[in-house]
């Protein structure tokens, strides 16, 4: 008789995520915010919670809006980086 395997879950280091700036014109304790609120959508992405990158985006963006120290208009953006 074959046993099944069980599937364990694997544990990320989400402090250890950096995410990609191509521009970026944002104050450092600015910058590191936005940081935080990738990981946590990638966490939740990560988590099953959020099934595509738009919603990660739209995740990030809210965060965003809701930010009044911030301010100003931010496009987001979550997707795979293909290098050729």
């Amino acid at each position: 008789m074959a046993q099944g395997k069980v599937g364990q879950a694997k544990e990320k280091d989400f402090d250890s995520i950096v995410p990609k700036f191509t521009f970026c014109d944002m104050e450092e304790e600015n910058r590191k915010l936005v940081v935080n609120y990738c990981r946590d959508a990638y966490k939740r992405h990560h988590d099953g919670e959020f099934k595509y990158f738009r919603d990660m985006a739209m995740c990030i963006k809210k965060q965003l809006d809701a930010e009044k120290e911030i301010g100003g208009a931010w496009h987001v953006v979550v997707g795979k980086l293909q290098i050729t």
